[in-house]
């Protein structure tokens, strides 16, 4: 299983993409309080830790992008999505932060 990342400027430029943007799923597993902070805007909060017994609400026909604060859990939660067969996902590369230092300067850095 390979797992694939997609970096934020290539991110930033699909969500400015009307078309392409309404294929697209953005997951953010970090924890509720970190995505009070701040998430990337239409972005939706499903915990790592939760993911395996949430996945199933996952549409399989969309693609995914995984997000978490640096990369790391974005990356495991790729490989869950795997082996649970989604198939069209990747990870952020950087996470949010990398995100909000090179895409996004409104979001807030924590």
């Amino acid at each position: 299983m390979t797992v694939l990342e997609i970096t934020p400027m290539a991110l930033g430029k699909i969500i400015q993409e009307e078309e392409t943007a309404g294929d697209l799923l953005l997951l953010d597993v970090r924890e509720p309080w970190e995505f009070a902070i701040t998430h990337i805007p239409g972005s939706i909060n499903m915990p790592l830790g939760t993911l395996c017994d949430n996945a199933y609400h996952l549409p399989k026909n969309r693609a995914i992008i995984t997000i978490c604060h640096h990369g790391v859990r974005s990356l495991r939660a790729c490989l869950i999505l795997q082996k649970d067969g989604i198939t069209r996902v990747k990870s952020l590369r950087g996470g949010i932060d990398l995100y909000t230092r090179t895409c996004d300067g409104t979001l807030k850095l924590y």
